[in-house]
C-alpha cells in the first residue's frame, strides 16, 4: 500500500525561493528541489503539494470565507 502526504503550508512549500525585498518576482523552484518533492524522493511516498504563497496562518479571518467560527 502506498502512502499519500498532503504538504499543506506557504511559500516555502510551494517552492518560492528567498528574496532580497518584495518587488522581487520569483520563479517556483522545480520539481526536486522544493521539500515536498524531495521528500517524495526519499522516501518514496505520493505527496500532494498543497502550498500557497502568502497563507501564513489558518487562524487569521479568510479574505473569501470569512472568520473561522469553530
Amino acid at each position: 500500500m502506498s502512502k499519500t502526504i498532503l504538504a499543506f503550508g506557504d511559500s516555502n512549500t510551494f517552492g518560492i525561493p528567498p528574496m532580497e525585498n518584495r518587488t522581487d518576482n520569483p520563479t517556483r523552484l522545480p520539481v526536486g528541489t522544493r521539500w515536498p518533492t524531495v521528500v517524495a524522493k526519499r522516501t518514496g511516498w505520493d505527496v500532494v503539494e498543497a502550498g500557497v504563497p502568502g497563507r501564513s496562518a489558518t487562524a487569521q479571518t479568510d479574505v473569501i470565507m470569512g472568520e473561522y467560527v469553530g
